[in-house]
């Protein structure tokens, strides 16, 4: 709950990028000891992996921020970006687990109707919860479970099961390759290196120089100024 003086306070745009940040880095650091194995086995051991980049770790934490239903919209506009038609939330209260619907297309006559849920989560998705919604998918062909958080293996097995409806399941590091892989809420940037091989045609050793000219410059800067050294 905001106390009286949270309320009235107003970030600047660069104090909310550093909070957001802060969240960022503590986000990752949950992640990275959720993949630490406990000293007892449970019932439901995470299967966790994590983004290689802090814009995943970002974009989990923006996911997470959101209202339920502004999740529900997202992911609804992320499966009409991949080709679903029809898609609409529904998710309301009483909606039995389900948060909305679509049909993909198999052919020029034939589609399937597709059910999917989501849930904004930094934690665990159970084996009950996958099995809650398998249950709720009904005339569905095939049910798809988005999480910001991630799927235990149990729940990763739920998904599975014969018998049942089959179970997409969409963890927080796969809904970030979707993301990056269809350019959806993602921009592409290119980056350069130097090509030290090509430069190194062209007189001294690239590298030594640029060691030399900062050195240089390291001593004509007032100490005060100087970046600390480890």
């Amino acid at each position: 709950m905001l106390t009286s003086s949270s309320q009235k306070l107003h970030l600047t745009y660069d104090q909310a990028r550093e909070i957001a940040r802060k969240w960022v880095a503590i986000h990752a650091e949950k992640r990275a000891q959720a993949q630490e194995p406990p000293p007892e086995a449970v019932e439901d051991q995470p299967f966790v992996t994590s983004p290689p980049n802090g814009y995943g770790e970002e974009l989990l934490v923006q996911r997470q921020a959101l209202s339920p239903e502004s999740f529900e919209r997202f992911c609804a506009d992320l499966l009409k970006h991949l080709g679903l038609e029809r898609v609409r939330v529904t998710g309301v209260t009483g909606d039995k687990g389900i948060d909305g619907e679509g049909y993909l297309p198999l052919g020029p006559i034939v589609t399937a109707k597709i059910a999917f849920q989501c849930k904004r989560y930094s934690g665990p998705v159970s084996s009950r919860e996958v099995q809650s919604f398998q249950g709720a998918v009904g005339d569905a062909e095939k049910g798809i479970f988005f999480t910001t958080g991630y799927f235990t293996d149990n729940a990763r097995d739920a998904a599975r099961r014969p018998g049942c409806k089959p179970i997409e399941l969409i963890d927080g590091d796969r809904l970030i390759e979707l993301l990056e892989k269809h350019e959806f809420g993602l921009l592409p940037a290119r980056t350069y290196e130097i090509d030290y091989n090509l430069m190194s045609n062209y007189g001294k050793d690239p590298k030594k120089a640029v060691h030399v000219a900062l050195n240089k410059d390291l001593q004509g800067m007032p100490r005060n100024r100087r970046p600390s050294q480890s």
